[in-house]
């Protein structure tokens, strides 16, 4: 097996996340050594580390010598809190959502965009400092929406 740099595994796994590109590298079970020679542009303790959280995040786990993905997706949870989150409050800013869920700007910014779009939450007035206060749509279901992506995003 043949070692890869960033641009080569990106093309690979469609991903430039690391995790991302570990979890598929190990979908066919890989031992330590197939992982460490693979990401070997990588230094060892990033990738053992990278790996030992995927282990406790149950998206990768140990099967004997090997390392099987286990098909475990978590890119929901995220968007989960914040919903969670957006619903407990009623009405609340990005820097709320941001300071309950952990969640970056970005990442936020870009849910309330699509949950504006949809009609679940609605810009309720404008706080200090330019801040848009959102509120809950009384119609907003209990589950997060599922709604398109912002205009220029890929899916």
């Amino acid at each position: 097996m043949h070692t890869t740099d960033n641009a080569e595994r990106e093309a690979l796994f469609r991903t430039r996340i690391f995790s991302h590109q570990l979890v598929a590298f190990c979908s066919t079970g890989r031992t330590k050594d197939e992982i460490r020679n693979f990401f070997s542009d990588l230094s060892w303790d990033t990738v053992r580390r990278t790996l030992a959280k995927q282990v406790k995040l149950e998206t990768i786990a140990p099967d004997g010598d090997l390392y099987r993905a286990t098909g475990k997706t978590l890119e929901g949870d995220l968007a989960d809190r914040i919903w969670k989150a957006a619903r407990l409050i009623g009405e609340f800013t990005a820097s709320d959502l941001m300071l309950y869920t952990g969640a970056s700007y970005s990442a936020v910014r870009d849910l309330l965009w699509q949950w504006c779009a949809g009609k679940h939450i609605a810009v309720a007035g404008m706080g200090t400092g330019r801040h848009r206060i959102y509120r809950m749509s009384p119609d907003a279901p209990l589950a997060r929406p599922v709604g398109s992506n912002r205009p220029g995003r890929r899916a």
